[in-house]
């Protein structure tokens, strides 16, 4: 099946992840069991970027031979990707405040995050308030945010961040979640000046994206999990687009 690709693709080894890259980051990854499996790439393409075609977009970006030699993954793409899914994703918060809910409530007010009794859910250990809330709909706490806010792609990267991976290690305090989310979406998201309010806004698009063959379902992973994931983070002025994906598991150490 050949599929129809107007645009190219190239891998960016230039563009660089300061907030996956350093000392702190990596030990942070390690200990969160994330090390090694969560990628994160640039890629430009060549021709503008059209929100409305994006399926076609994701598409030609999976079969075009430059993504394919390059991309990290933990699975092998098949030889013609033939389906993928595509899920906008909001993206459009400029701060954390957000998260100052979490103080008083999830958290004590010096950061240290209150504990619970131990539960289990999806393969992850939830022992304190903060996994609590971001898994359980029960949970007393889960209100504090809307299902619209947890939609939201900074709300979607702490989550990932805090859930970690199957050898977590979890965090005392919330700052370290909180500082490495805070980077992390830094070199993700862009932002511009609006020329007549002189206010910042979000001009990336972000999208949850999945390989589907004969609706089996192939990345990030054959199965479903809260930490299974894949965004692709599209700067339509630069041209680059960003995946960055993570497979539930044991990471390096």
């Amino acid at each position: 099946m050949a599929i129809e690709n107007s645009q190219t693709f190239h891998y960016v080894p230039s563009r660089k992840f300061p907030s996956l890259a350093s000392t702190d980051a990596i030990n942070s990854l390690m200990k969160w069991s994330m090390k090694g499996r969560l990628h994160c790439q640039c890629y430009s393409f060549d021709e503008t970027f059209r929100p409305h075609n994006v399926e076609k977009f994701v598409l030609a970006f999976f079969n075009d031979k430059n993504i394919r030699h390059a991309i990290e993954s933990e699975i092998l793409l098949p030889d013609v990707v033939e389906s993928v899914e595509v899920t906008p994703v909001p993206c459009s918060l400029l701060t954390m405040d957000i998260f100052s809910r979490l103080t008083g409530t999830v958290t004590r007010e010096n950061g240290t995050i209150k504990s619970c009794l131990d539960e289990t859910f999806e393969s992850i250990l939830i022992s304190d308030e903060l996994r609590k809330i971001l898994l359980l709909e029960d949970s007393e706490n889960y209100s504090l945010f809307s299902e619209q806010e947890r939609d939201e792609f900074l709300f979607r990267l702490f989550k990932h961040v805090c859930i970690g991976g199957e050898l977590c290690q979890f965090e005392n305090e919330i700052n370290p979640y909180l500082d490495f989310v805070r980077s992390l979406y830094r070199d993700l998201v862009s932002v511009q000046k609006d020329q007549a309010s002189k206010e910042l806004h979000v001009v990336s698009y972000v999208y949850s994206v999945k390989i589907k063959n004969d609706k089996e379902l192939l990345f990030p992973a054959p199965e479903e999990h809260p930490n299974n994931f894949a965004y692709l983070v599209i700067n339509p002025n630069r041209r680059h687009a960003v995946l960055i994906s993570h497979v539930f598991g044991v990471g390096q150490f």
